[in-house]
């Protein structure tokens, strides 16, 4: 995609469906932010060229320029400019916990309670009384496994059919009611029928409730929020020793067994959990109210924030809805992903060396002498260990951005336990081996991590949910397995099989290692073609929506997870500040140089820093360099905002060339242009969560001067024009008719004539573009000259005698509004009426006649053409009535009157009253000066008529708000008619004129007793 296409889809986007621009862009781009103190800062990541890396999924800027899919259950709190709080994000994040992942761990809990009861039934002696061998619970479980193997993927096509709302409630109504069915079994086959029942019921649950949860998190919250799950897991099983323990002794109450009424009672309760689940759970995070709650969990701003952080964290959730069928086409692709085939292998192998000891625990310490009460206490420390691992892998886990490594930790805690089982003399010695096997059924278990492993690394959400079922599913192949290496005929020892277990927890430690070295090397063959893109390459690449979600994280921009703890980049810890850790890192960003951080070394090098890095830390230094980033935002704000105003920059061409690397000519034309437009819409210091500069115009000037003393900023070209332009803006506003903003002018004006823009001869051998440009920027010299010549009485240079190359006609809503006001300028010019401000008196001067009828030509351009840009009106409008104050106060010092100045106001302010006031503040000091002079015109005219339209005065004064020196000055001004003008309540009109008084001292020429009435 070309750069045009790219800023007229983002221009786009600051449309609403009425073809006008949006709220939050019209208060972004005046400066006035809203009411509300929450929304005053926003985010403008979508306007930043999306040119860095991350070390861990997609592009984060494309966060925000890809909005979510129209059917989204989110959509409508989508907001690319959205901020808050560290502490609302907080808030967010905490109501989750308790109302939905409190939750959710209570249905893990029913999951585990009638998951694992059978083996508290063990201790019941259930295998003697229904005459069962271990071979047979071997095979029960067997047919279990394949039974919840056999329901993953059905499941998960149900649950992106008709959501997880209703899907999980249902599975689990259904497995709490073959629990407590099976409290009648009384022989093998009814035995078999159960296992399968319940594990065809629960197949699905744990990958459907974790996708689940992945569009409540982000996915740096993600891992331990999982580890909680699985923690829960392991307080169910203490929950449930602890019950078996009471509910096991009504063994003979009615004539039945204690593992039947375990089986009745836990069933019972799983079914009540079921049908509070169908009535709570929410269906998306904006849609949280229900039977049980009426009112939403989150309130409107929180929905927006919920909505926009999981967005910005992964785009991907929002181009596929939560009820949004899986395909075929998207089993295969997930199937197909060899960045994935690592971790499926993983799930298979990892947890099998622990599997059989758990699986085996209560009948171990049963063969080696415990009885049947104190059996199930004794399964309590292994649960409560694993809680206290579990949670602080995951927390670690995430801390560091790290998976392998964490996870190599907790697979190799297992095998020096299992050795020291293998070596441990036969006999006696009971409590040392209830150490064993509780050390290793209390392991840190790394089942979130690798998880979170997989979520992360899987960039479309479909995809995520078939890779969590496959893996899953490959995880009970592992259990299944792990069924079969405990035999009969080893017991009570089983030490054949510890060195079977031993030799698989070897290879598991050999295979995570081998992935994260994959994944490297997938990491380094996409950052080489990365590098060989170009810069428009990129951008085209990253703007292509559709192909993003085809191609998911086979793109080149997505970067597989692969840190290995805490590390700095070069540039932070060189100047030793505190780095965000990041790749690239926001320190290095906000002063505009590379982070080395995450480039892939080919062979270790030295232990220094690269030479290119110092010396870009040297370059930056002093004086700081303002970033690309930053100067594109402020080129996209005077493009949707001011470009009406100075239609002399292309903005489009300017950003390609910022990020092509050609940072001379064009980086200090882009620093004026940023500060002109901050300076004109007030900007004092625009700040962005997204960019961190809190920059202020001032910044922007001083890169530009210092560009202008390097030998870039010396020649004479356009670029060197527009920048003085510019200037004489910014200084404009800093102060009106000072010297450097007229030096500035004057320089532009002396640089467009000595580049011939005044001759037409000079634009035979144009482009049709540059040809456009140059004649855009002398006239815009034209209309600047001569109305700084008539705010301050200064002669004109940009002389007009011979005929100036005409505009041509080439943007129907902006150009011809643009000729009217030149139209303006030319009419006054051709009239001689600039001689008033020479003070002429030989025959050069206007007649009266000719004042007359130069008056009666401005009243009629009015009333011609129809401009569609409310900037251009204004400017047009208030010029217009100005011109005509003008040519009324020369005509009363020839003793004429003509047109008196309450009607030219009268007219002012009903055309002013139609446009809003966004089309004013465009315009700076420049309109406010002009509107300054029709009020004081007026007041001049009560005081000569003695008429008294205190209206008028009044509705013109609050046009002067934001200037003190105008307002103080057109107080001296309504001194006198203080009596009969009701004055504005709110206006201090004495401490006003005093500030006048003050102000003639320092500024003769603005408030003295020779001060301009022309």
């Amino acid at each position: 995609m070309h750069m045009v296409q790219i800023y007229a889809s983002l221009c786009a986007r600051c449309l609403e469906e009425e073809g006008r621009l949006t709220s939050t862009w019209n208060l972004l781009a005046t400066g006035k932010m809203s009411e509300n103190p929450e929304w005053r800062q926003p985010k403008l990541k979508w306007l930043m060229p999306a040119r860095y890396l991350v070390s861990a999924g997609p592009v984060p800027e494309l966060s925000s320029t890809i909005p979510p899919d129209d059917a989204y259950e989110g959509k409508h709190r989508w907001d690319p400019l959205a901020t808050w709080t560290p502490e609302e994000e907080k808030t967010v994040v905490r109501k989750t916990d308790i109302w939905l992942l409190s939750w959710l761990c209570v249905m893990f809990f029913g999951l585990q309670l009638d998951r694992g009861n059978l083996a508290n039934a063990l201790a019941d002696n259930f295998l003697k009384d229904l005459n069962l061998s271990r071979d047979d619970l071997n095979n029960g479980n067997t047919i279990q496994l394949l039974s919840f193997l056999s329901a993953e993927f059905p499941v998960q096509f149900l649950t992106k059919r008709y959501g997880f709302r209703f899907v999980l409630p249902a599975m689990m109504f259904a497995w709490g009611t073959v629990s407590w069915a099976q409290a009648w079994i009384h022989d093998r086959p009814s035995f078999y029928v159960t296992r399968a029942l319940i594990g065809a019921c629960e197949g699905g649950f744990i990958p459907g409730a974790i996708l689940y949860v992945t569009y409540f998190y982000t996915s740096s919250e993600l891992s331990t929020r999982l580890a909680v799950f699985w923690a829960t897991l392991n307080v169910a099983r203490i929950i449930s020793a602890l019950l078996a323990t009471g509910i096991l002794k009504m063994r003979g109450i009615g004539g039945y067994p204690g593992w039947f009424w375990l089986f009745l009672l836990e069933g019972l309760l799983t079914v009540v959990l079921a049908f509070i689940s169908f009535i709570y759970l929410p269906s998306s995070p904006t849609q949280t109210n229900s039977i049980l709650f009426q009112k939403p969990w989150y309130t409107e701003k929180e929905e927006v924030i919920m909505v926009n952080r999981i967005l910005r964290d992964d785009p991907a959730k929002g181009l596929t809805l939560l009820k949004e069928p899986a395909t075929w086409q998207d089993v295969k692709s997930t199937w197909g992903d060899p960045s994935l085939w690592g971790l499926f292998f993983i799930g298979l192998i990892a947890y099998i060396p622990a599997a059989p000891v758990q699986g085996y625990l209560t009948l171990t310490l049963g063969d080696v002498g415990f009885s049947s009460f104190h059996i199930n206490l004794l399964t309590i420390p292994s649960a409560i260990l694993q809680i206290i691992t579990m949670m602080i892998l995951a927390k670690s886990s995430n801390n560091f951005k790290e998976r392998t490594f964490h996870c190599f930790v907790g697979e190799f805690w297992i095998m020096p336990l299992l050795i020291a089982l293998i070596i441990l003399p036969d006999g006696g010695n009971a409590w040392g081996r209830f150490s064993l096997v509780t050390l290793i059924s209390g392991y840190p278990y790394f089942h979130p991590v690798v998880t979170a492993w997989i979520s992360e690394n899987t960039f479309d959400v479909k995809k995520r949910a078939i890779a969590a079922a496959s893996y899953n599913v490959i995880v009970q192949v592992g259990s299944l397995i792990s069924s079969q290496i405990y035999r009969d005929y080893q017991k009570p020892y089983y030490k054949p099989a510890n060195t079977v277990l031993v030799s698989i927890c070897a290879l598991a430690l050999v295979v995570f290692i081998a992935q994260r070295q994959f994944l490297i090397r997938l990491n380094t063959k996409k950052e080489e073609e990365w590098n060989k893109l170009t810069q428009e390459e990129k951008l085209a690449y990253q703007n292509d929506v559709a192909a993003r979600e085809l191609d998911g994280n086979k793109r080149l921009d997505f970067r597989f997870q692969r840190r290995i703890g805490s590390r700095s980049c070069d540039a932070c810890r060189i100047r030793k500040v505190k780095c965000t850790e990041a790749a690239p890192c926001q320190r290095c960003i906000a002063t505009g140089i590379d982070c080395t951080f995450n480039k892939t070394q080919a062979q270790r090098g030295p232990r220094s820093l690269r030479a290119k890095t110092l010396e870009e830390i040297r370059n930056v230094q002093s004086p700081r360099r303002i970033p690309v980033e930053s100067l594109v935002v402020r080129l996209c704000i005077y493009r949707l905002r001011l470009y009406p105003v100075w239609p002399i920059v292309a903005v489009e061409e300017v950003i390609t060339a910022l990020n092509g690397g050609q940072h001379g000519e064009t980086r200090m034309l882009a620093a004026a242009l940023g500060a002109a437009t901050m300076a004109q819409l007030k900007l004092d210091r625009f700040k962005d969560s997204g960019i961190n500069d809190n920059l202020t115009a001032a910044d922007f000037r001083d890169e530009c001067q210092r560009i202008r003393e390097t030998p870039d900023g010396a020649s004479a070209n356009i670029d060197r024009l527009q920048t003085s332009f510019f200037l004489h803006i910014y200084h404009e506003n800093q102060l009106p008719g000072g010297t450097e903003s007229l030096m500035y002018l004057r320089e532009a004006i002396t640089l467009a004539q000595i580049l011939g823009l005044h001759r037409p001869s000079s634009y035979l051998a144009l482009s049709p573009t540059e040809d456009r440009l140059r004649r855009r920027i002398l006239w815009l010299l034209f209309v600047t000259e001569r109305g700084v010549a008539l705010l301050y009485r200064l002669p004109i240079v940009l002389r007009s005698a011979e005929k100036l190359p005409p505009l041509d006609i080439d943007w129907d809503d902006i150009l011809p509004a643009f000729k009217k006001l030149v139209n303006l300028f030319w009419i006054f010019d051709q009239s001689r009426a600039f001689d008033i401000l020479q003070d002429a008196t030989d025959d050069t001067a206007p007649s009266p006649e000719t004042l007359k009828a130069l008056q009666r030509r401005l009243r009629e351009v009015a009333e011609t053409g129809n401009e569609s840009n409310d900037i251009q009106k204004a400017d047009i409008c208030i010029t217009r009535q100005w011109m005509q104050i003008l040519i009324w106060r020369a005509m009363l010092g020839n003793g004429h009157w003509g047109d008196g100045p309450v009607q030219i106001a009268q007219d002012l302010l009903d055309e002013i009253s139609r446009l809003p006031n966004t089309a004013l503040e465009a315009h700076g000091p420049g309109i406010e000066f002009k509107i300054y002079e029709i009020a004081s015109a007026v007041a001049d005219s009560l005081n000569l008529a003695n008429s008294r339209p205190s209206d008028i005065l009044v509705r013109l004064q609050r046009f002067l708000a934001g200037n003190t020196n105008l307002l103080g000055r057109l107080a001296a001004r309504m001194e006198p008619l203080s009596r009969v003008v009701e004055e504005d309540p709110d206006s201090p009109w004495e401490s006003l004129i005093a500030a006048a008084e003050q102000q003639s001292d320092d500024q003769p020429w603005l408030f003295g007793p020779n001060s301009p009435r022309f």
